[in-house]
């Protein structure tokens, strides 16, 4: 797998991370690469969550805004 292959994995396994985490479910992520595309993904979407950093690896738990 070349450089550009894994770039292209890690935004496809960060894109559905946050579709998980917009829809309402909590998403895990292992590596610091995932965990960066996810925090720009949800920043993009405008789509809060709070990241609860472990030694190997973040949840990513979605924050419901009360309407």
């Amino acid at each position: 797998m070349n450089l550009s292959d894994e770039k292209a994995m890690h935004h496809e396994v960060a894109l559905r991370k946050v579709q998980e985490i917009a829809a309402g479910y909590s998403a895990y992520s292992e590596t610091t690469e995932v965990t960066s595309l996810i925090h720009r993904l949800l920043a993009e979407r405008n789509i809060e969550a709070y990241e609860e950093k472990k030694e190997i690896g973040s949840w990513f738990i979605p924050i419901h805004k009360k309407e």
